[in-house]
């Protein structure tokens, strides 16, 4: 029997590749989670390197039932 994958999206840093998911948000900065990617501040930064939003770019990660993301390893 195999693992029931539903697809959503992250948006990656393109410059450290830190990982924004907008289920989880980020609550240390603030942002609670379900804050969609599009709703974050136009001065939102990468909290890892200081890219600024547009630096980032969408991905599709495949994700079981509980949420957890899943590789293709």
């Amino acid at each position: 029997m195999g693992i029931a994958l539903t697809k959503k999206d992250v948006y990656v840093c393109d410059v450290c590749g830190w990982e924004y998911d907008p289920e989880l948000g980020l609550p240390e900065a603030g942002i609670a989670p379900g804050t969609a990617f599009e709703d974050l501040p136009e001065d939102f930064v990468c909290p890892l390197c200081g890219a600024p939003k547009s630096a980032f770019s969408p991905k599709q990660m495949d994700t079981s039932a509980d949420g957890q993301a899943v590789t293709n390893a």
